[in-house]
């Protein structure tokens, strides 16, 4: 299969470049940041979080509202996935797209759940563990094209998706491989002022983790300001991944999914 993969890279980073794609996933997130936080400094738990001391056994409501928070986070972000995945195949639809994620949510988070299950499992054999967490990558990569665009149930989705990787296991591989690197790329570029600022303050500080934690309540704003900065990074490279898939899927398709377009 002939497809041109630096075309296919120019083409979902200029896509991902553009506000009204990356902003959900960056409001998203970071409300999703600013509640824990404000949860854990409520609560007078920053200084035993810096330091990763222990937590108090009796703030059991704080882990609970860290846990809510994070549920609806996975249910926004698996929503604007979909929304993201269709405007990545017709990008003239923004306004539908978030509509036909709506009815298509189910399906979406039936697939979130089954292969972060799968994962999760893999996850727990030792030495081989990032070796299954690859293969689930590449087996699935397709499965949200596949609702979104192709218009499949979820466990059609998964079929779909684990069909074109037995047929074209390679091709499968390169787009995980792709999308991972350039994507990761995106977002250590976008991560390189959070760190600085840290280092430098570790190594003002001699690695003393409480002066660290002292120095990040004293700069709160600055740490929240550079954090706000890797995930407009994290929002750009989460979007690139999904325009890059979705470019792959089609080409994958070719035919078949191309008439699904049209209609």
């Amino acid at each position: 299969m002939a497809v041109n993969w630096g075309k296919t890279i120019s083409k979902s980073f200029l896509f991902s470049v553009h506000p009204k794609r990356w902003l959900p996933f960056f409001a998203i997130d970071m409300a999703a940041v600013m509640t824990i936080l404000f949860v854990i400094f409520r609560n007078g738990l920053q200084d035993m979080v810096i330091s990763l001391s222990p937590l108090p056994s009796s703030l059991l409501h704080v882990i609970v509202y860290i846990v809510a928070t994070m549920l609806v986070w996975a249910l926004a972000n698996t929503w604007i996935t979909g929304a993201v995945v269709h405007q990545s195949s017709k990008e003239k639809e923004f306004r539908k797209s978030w509509h036909v994620a709506s009815v298509r949510l189910p399906s979406l988070i039936a697939i979130m759940f089954v292969v972060g299950a799968i994962s999760s499992v893999l996850s727990l054999v030792p030495y081989v563990s990032i070796v299954f967490s690859i293969i689930i990558g590449t087996i699935f990569i397709f499965a949200n094209q596949a609702v979104m665009v192709g218009g499949k149930g979820f466990y059609e989705a998964l079929e779909e998706s684990y069909g074109m990787f037995r047929k074209k296991a390679m091709y499968s591989f390169l787009t995980w491989l792709l999308a991972s690197l350039f994507s990761m790329a995106i977002a250590v570029v976008f991560l390189i002022p959070l760190m600085t600022a840290l280092v430098i303050s570790m190594f003002q500080y001699s690695f003393d983790m409480s002066m660290l934690a002292w120095d990040i309540k004293n700069n709160l704003y600055l740490y929240i300001a550079l954090g706000a900065v890797f995930l407009v990074g994290v929002a750009l490279a989460r979007v690139f991944s999904l325009k890059f898939q979705t470019e792959a899927y089609t080409a994958g398709g070719r035919g078949k999914i191309r008439r699904l377009l049209k209609k």
